[in-house]
């Protein structure tokens, strides 16, 4: 099985599952799965596509300032608990 993504038009993306073709004995099952993830995955693209085209943009919250480094370890080195 191989995923890809391949670059749309007007900025769109691909999504691409390639599965080599089953042994003859593997078919049968292979084709109720298939149809079964195919079944799934157009729910889960529809869910996707509704959540995005109903998204308003999000609005930049600035992040908040980092704390004051202690200094530890600027003074003698990390110490592990393996004996050398």
């Amino acid at each position: 099985m191989t995923r890809a993504v391949l670059d749309g038009p007007n900025g769109t993306s691909r999504f691409e599952l390639r599965i080599a073709k089953p042994k003859p004995k593997d078919k049968a099952f292979l084709d109720g799965a298939a149809a079964k993830f195919a079944e799934r995955m157009t729910q889960a693209v529809a869910g996707l596509r509704s959540m995005l085209e109903g998204q308003q943009p999000a609005l930049a919250v600035e992040e908040p300032a980092l704390t004051q480094s202690g200094g530890r370890f600027l003074t003698e080195p990390v110490k592990s608990g393996a004996q050398g």
